[in-house]
C-alpha cells in the first residue's frame, strides 16, 4: 500500500531582520508592493510538489490524495455522530491538531530561526481565516467559487506520549540552514509526529537564513 503523502500547501512565516535576495535556491521571485520596494516571494506549492514527485516517483497522485482526505473527513464526521453519507450536506466543522516543529541551531528564543510563539500562533489564525472564509478577515473573498471548507486548525494540546504541549516543538539540530532535499532526508524523519494524528509543519531556515519555510508533513 502506498504511503499517503500530505503535500497540500506551503506556508511562509513572517520574514524579519532579513531582505529577500534576487534569487533563491528554491522558487521564483515576483514583483510586489512592499515598504522596502523589494520583490515578494510567493508560495511554492507547485514547485515543492514537483520536487517531491521527482524524489518519490511512487508518491500518490492529487486524486489519490483528495480521495484520502475525503475519506478521513468522512471518518471524523461519523465519529462525531453525523451519519450522513454526503460531506456536502453537513455543517460539522472538522478540527485538525497541528504541531509546528521550530528547527534552530541554538539561537535564543524569539531570535533568528528560533521564532517566537506569537509568529506560530498568527499563522494558525491565518489558516483558519482562509479555510473558514471568515467575514471581516483577509481570508474572506467574494469569488463565486470561494467557500467555507469547514476545517479548522488548532495547536496540539497533547504529545504522542500524551503529555501536555502547546503544539510548538522546538528542536536544536545544530544546523543554521537547509535545502529542501535535506529537510526531507534529515529534518522530517527526526522530528515528525504521527501524521495520522497531527498536521506536521516545520519552520526551517532555507538559503542561509533568508526564509522561514513551513512544509506540511509527508
Amino acid at each position: 500500500m502506498k504511503k499517503i503523502t500530505l503535500f497540500a500547501f506551503l506556508i511562509f512565516f513572517t520574514i524579519t531582520h532579513a531582505q529577500l535576495k534576487p534569487k533563491t535556491s528554491f522558487g521564483k521571485m515576483i514583483q510586489g508592493n512592499t515598504e522596502s520596494g523589494v520583490p515578494i516571494q510567493r508560495c511554492h506549492t507547485t514547485e515543492y510538489e514537483e520536487l517531491l514527485r521527482a524524489q518519490n516517483p511512487d508518491m500518490p497522485s492529487k486524486k489519490e490524495f483528495n480521495d484520502f482526505i475525503t475519506n478521513r473527513i468522512q471518518e471524523e464526521l461519523l465519529k462525531k455522530g453525523n451519519l450522513t453519507n454526503s460531506i456536502q450536506n453537513t455543517s460539522v466543522v472538522v478540527t485538525i491538531p497541528v504541531v509546528v516543529h521550530v528547527i534552530h541551531n541554538g539561537d535564543a528564543y524569539g531570535t533568528n530561526e528560533n521564532i517566537h510563539d506569537l509568529q506560530v500562533q498568527s499563522q494558525i489564525t491565518v489558516l483558519n481565516q482562509d479555510f473558514r472564509r471568515l467575514l471581516g478577515t483577509p481570508g474572506y473573498n467574494t469569488n463565486p467559487v470561494g467557500a467555507d471548507v469547514e476545517i479548522e486548525f488548532c495547536l496540539a494540546q497533547r504529545t504522542p506520549d500524551n503529555l501536555p504541549t502547546n503544539g510548538i516543538n522546538r528542536v536544536n539540530l545544530g544546523v543554521a540552514s537547509y535545502t529542501p532535499s535535506s529537510i526531507n532526508a534529515n529534518v522530517k524523519p527526526q522530528t515528525q509526529w504521527d501524521p495520522n494524528k497531527y498536521l506536521n509543519i516545520w519552520s526551517v531556515n532555507i538559503g542561509g537564513g533568508h526564509f522561514r519555510l513551513c512544509t506540511v508533513s509527508q
